[in-house]
């Protein structure tokens, strides 16, 4: 046999008599000869120079706890001599015939603290057993930590806490300082081989923007489902999970929801890979879409309890986004859109329904917006409508526009007397048309003459009264007489009729209660301003009269 053989033969030695490793059946089958035999005592000559020099340096670190151990179990067997040569003499005294009671009283207090002395060597030896097989448990830490056994070595380490934690020896003793001390540092060299079994589970690749969670890496021992243990012995499951979140949402879910980019990616499943791709449009059926693809993801690969404190964390940073940027601006403010809006809901609705079916939790916000989707609506619109009057307001009141008011009012003889004295009547060429409307008793004089005469012009044309009474017993061309006052509103010319003069009263209040229409009219100038306010009115009138119907 070679000497490369003669070498696996003396590691296969070395190996067998350190680990309590068998060698392979190549090697264990093999048959030896002498050449072999110089090679392996090398070896193991190696192996035992290895193991005395680590025996040595263990013992120069721990020469200064073993030399106070030698010393206190040499002092342990002082006392143990001195008690039993104390006892040896109890005992031939107690023999004696003669024992005075100062002996005795000696003899009981001797016993006595060879009592206490056995109660203290026992605790001791409790102590110094308690500590050996802390010290074991440690050795077995490492052993676990080394073959990257995490939760063996969680447990392991856990188990040595508590059975430190059982020893009777103050904490501030040399060899309890030291104990804690390597419970400290076992602890930090675990945590640290976890993160490299985590960050082989659960991967955030911003670079290239993609996610991946594992179930199980074949290169490591601990699933995914048993990372929980580890992450509650260090107290770190919030922790990871919102630093889990924070790195989808900068890889995946923030460009996606970032209703300002001019390009949005769509995400895509690449085999075990969650990651961006493609460009998606901007409708609120594509975007949670997506966000389904994401949900589903991780509600299928987490584990349930980090499913439930991933949601804690996500949810209220995720839908208060959605509902600000998303379906606010989706909500539409008058009822042409609102079939389209109808759509969102649903598209909503489901969404809602879905994270129930995947036991994600934190998203009651967007189960009110669905719910309230009506109010939202309402709340829309009533904004709406007061942004608007508001900015028609800061725009001024307009340019003016003139308008004309005409108004028609039917007024008897003695109201269109008195609007005569007030200036009102109307517009002809008598500038003296206001003087037709005097004291009554003129008109009845007038009426009493027998040969009544035709009078000028007195604007009775412009009121429209008159033109019709006059009759044929009143000459047409004769000279104009005394100006009659009801002339100018047409009333009177009908009555010219000779007349007793014994009935002027009957016939002056005859006359008063004639009455005519009236028409008004004024010109004035106002803005502009109430006619947009008008018409929103106007179509929010609309709006209403078609949910009603």
């Amino acid at each position: 046999m070679s000497a490369n053989g003669g070498g696996q033969i003396g590691h296969a030695l070395v190996e067998f008599s350190l680990y309590g490793i068998f060698p392979d059946e190549d090697i264990s089958s093999r048959q030896v000869s002498s050449q072999d035999f110089a090679p392996a005592l090398a070896s193991l000559e190696a192996a035992k120079i290895k193991l005395e020099s680590d025996i040595h340096k263990i013992n120069e670190e721990t020469a200064p706890d073993v030399n106070q151990w030698i010393a206190n179990a040499k002092s342990l067997e002082d006392d143990i001599t001195r008690s039993r040569n104390w006892a040896n003499d109890i005992v031939r005294r107690s023999q004696a015939p003669d024992v005075s009671g100062k002996a005795i009283e000696e003899a009981e207090a001797k016993v006595k603290f060879l009592q206490q002395e056995l109660e203290y060597s026992q605790q001791v030896h409790l102590a110094l057993g308690s500590i050996k097989h802390v010290n074991e448990l440690f050795d077995q830490v490492e052993q676990a930590r080394d073959e990257r056994r995490i939760l063996d070595s969680l447990h392991l380490l856990e188990k040595s806490w508590s059975a430190l934690d059982a020893i009777s020896v103050g904490k501030s003793c040399r060899v309890m300082k030291l104990l804690d001390m390597r419970a400290f540092e076992l602890k930090s060299t675990i945590h640290d081989v976890f993160d490299r079994v985590w960050d082989s589970l659960v991967k955030v690749d911003r670079e290239n923007a993609k996610i991946v969670v594992f179930q199980n890496h074949e290169d490591e021992q601990m699933s995914l489902a048993d990372a929980i243990v580890g992450l509650k012995a260090y107290k770190e499951l919030d922790q990871r999970m919102t630093s889990f979140w924070h790195g989808i949402d900068q890889v995946i879910v923030g460009p996606r929801t970032n209703i300002e980019a001019p390009e949005l990616p769509g995400i895509q499943l690449e085999g075990s890979y969650l990651t961006l791709g493609g460009h998606a449009d901007r409708s609120i059926a594509s975007l949670f879409s997506d966000l389904d693809r994401v949900m589903t993801y991780l509600s299928e690969r987490l584990p349930e309890e980090l499913v439930f404190s991933l949601s804690n964390i996500m949810m209220p940073d995720l839908i208060p986004r959605l509902i600000s940027t998303w379906l606010d601006t989706a909500v539409p403010a008058s009822l042409r859109e609102m079939d389209e809006f109808q759509g969102v809901t649903e598209v909503v609705k489901s969404f809602c329904s879905r994270l129930q079916n995947l036991k994600l939790t934190g998203f009651q916000e967007l189960q009110d917006w669905v719910d309230n989707a009506p109010k939202v609506w309402l709340s829309k619109c009533k904004e709406t409508a007061l942004d608007t009057v508001r900015m028609k307001l800061s725009q001024g009141l307009g340019r003016p526009k003139g308008v004309e008011r005409v108004e028609t009012q039917t007024v008897t003889r003695s109201e269109g007397k008195e609007l005569a004295a007030n200036g009102v009547g109307p517009s002809n060429d008598d500038d003296d048309w206001g003087a037709a409307w005097d004291d009554g008793e003129a008109d009845i004089q007038q009426n009493t003459n027998s040969k009544p005469e035709a009078t000028e012009d007195d604007g009775t044309d412009a009121w429209g009264w008159g033109e019709d009474d006059t009759t044929g017993n009143q000459p047409q061309e004769e000279p104009a007489a005394e100006e009659d006052p009801a002339a100018a509103w047409g009333w009177g010319e009908e009555d010219t009729t000779e007349v007793a003069a014994e009935e002027p009263t009957a016939k002056a209040q005859s006359s008063n209660t004639q009455t005519r229409e009236l028409t008004l009219k004024e010109t004035y100038n106002i803005s502009s301003m109430p006619e947009p306010v008008l018409a929103l009115v106007s179509a929010i009138l609309e709006d209403a009269a078609s949910l009603v119907g």
